[in-house]
């Protein structure tokens, strides 16, 4: 992945539960996306976020890549799975990536 170009990039919470659904767990991913925008690690161009998965274009800059990002490891997840409010359900939270380039 090329990382000069805008990327459309999203995450889907396993078997499409709806956990994004609470709105402190948006204003989570809100607070973590204005974080990587402060760090230059990213510029975002635009994002959505649904009870069950996430859509963001942005920029990764040259010197990062996609690990540098809550999204592409664990910094945003650990919080929602450890909630004590979070589903009854053991298998809670889990992630697929689809990261397309747009040239």
């Amino acid at each position: 992945m090329n990382p000069q170009y805008i990327q459309f990039f999203t995450a889907t919470i396993l078997w499409w539960k709806k956990l994004l659904k609470p709105d402190k767990y948006k204003q989570m991913i809100v607070e973590s996306m204005g974080f990587l925008v402060k760090d230059g690690r990213v510029k975002i161009h635009g994002f959505v976020i649904m009870p069950n998965h996430i859509h963001v274009v942005w920029r990764i800059h040259e010197d990062r890549v996609l690990k540098d990002t809550p999204f592409g490891g664990s910094y945003t997840g650990h919080p929602i799975t450890s909630s004590p409010s979070k589903t009854k359900n053991k298998f809670f939270i889990g992630a697929k990536r689809k990261t397309e380039s747009v040239q």
